[in-house]
């Protein structure tokens, strides 16, 4: 069965990849799937694009700030995975 993200915290991802809920290791995990020509593994990307829409439909239910996290979506592997990594710790927690 599939993980099932609900888009609270960041944490998520840690736990679907079964690695340290710790945003340092999270960060190198990401980091480390990526090759020059995007993700390695491209569950991981799917699995961050999972995660971004349980954020996105509990952004909906909160606000208006649900268009940001569509258009994280649309970025290249490179792009999302430095906006992630940069970002992780402050977001969702």
């Amino acid at each position: 069965m599939a993980f099932q993200f609900k888009g609270h915290e960041w944490e998520e991802l840690a736990r679907c990849w079964e690695i340290a809920e710790d945003s340092e290791i999270v960060k190198q995990f990401i980091m480390y799937n990526l090759g020059s020509n995007g993700f390695n593994n491209k569950q991981i990307r799917y699995d961050i694009e999972q995660f971004l829409h349980a954020l996105i439909k509990e952004e909906r239910k909160l606000g208006d700030n649900y268009h940001v996290y569509e258009a994280f979506l649309k970025l290249s592997d490179s792009s999302l995975a430095k906006w992630i990594t940069n970002n992780l710790s402050e977001l969702w927690t």
